[in-house]
């Protein structure tokens, strides 16, 4: 069984995989591409 340290870094290692090559799908797919953020 896996320890809850190594838990982590599996679901770490997931989650910046999903990122990688298209960009982040949910990101791409909600926000246009031309909208501008703000540190408000």
């Amino acid at each position: 069984m896996k320890s809850r340290d190594e838990l982590i870094d599996d679901l770490l290692t997931l989650a910046f995989a999903e990122d990688v090559g298209d960009g982040d799908h949910t990101t791409l797919s909600t926000i246009p591409a031309d909208e501008m953020g703000n540190n408000a």
